[in-house]
């Protein structure tokens, strides 16, 4: 989710920017109906010379397991298709696709996941915060939908 948003915003932003990392926030509510927020670091920040690739290396706050996510568009252009792979198998999977617009991301889908299927969004003010509802899966095998609040709260 974070590298998601990243893209959203580094890639809707009105003149190219250098950005080598950032911090974010992801709040929602949990199965069990409790909120939590985590707080994660992206860093190492790299965008090709293309500019249709960002690599990225995030770390949860408090520890887990750092991960490095490649993002793919396929076009400069509003609409782009997208493509996000992870550099390590995680329960939320490998692979998420979708369309990033201006102020959206529209027909997400997760790929080998065991807790993920579709998702949706909008980015809010400047693009730092975003809404994102995902389809989770609960225990008895149905999905349902959550809203995760994601914001940039820093940038470096």
């Amino acid at each position: 989710m974070c590298a998601l948003a990243l893209a959203s915003y580094y890639w809707n932003l009105s003149q190219p920017a250098t950005i080598t990392g950032c911090t974010m926030s992801v709040d929602y509510q949990t199965k069990g109906g409790k909120y939590k927020s985590n707080k994660y670091i992206l860093s190492n920040i790299q965008e090709s010379t293309d500019r249709r690739e960002l690599k990225v290396h995030i770390m949860r706050g408090g520890g887990g397991i750092a991960c490095t996510i490649t993002i793919r568009r396929n076009t400069l252009q509003v609409g782009a298709s997208v493509v996000m792979t992870h550099s390590q198998q995680h329960i939320a999977g490998l692979r998420e696709e979708f369309r990033l617009m201006r102020k959206s991301i529209v027909n997400g889908q997760h790929y080998n996941s065991r807790k993920y299927r579709r998702f949706e969004g909008e980015a809010h003010a400047d693009g730092r915060a975003m809404t994102l509802r995902c389809e989770i899966k609960k225990d008895d095998g149905s999905f349902t939908t959550v809203p995760y609040s994601l914001k940039i709260t820093g940038i470096f």
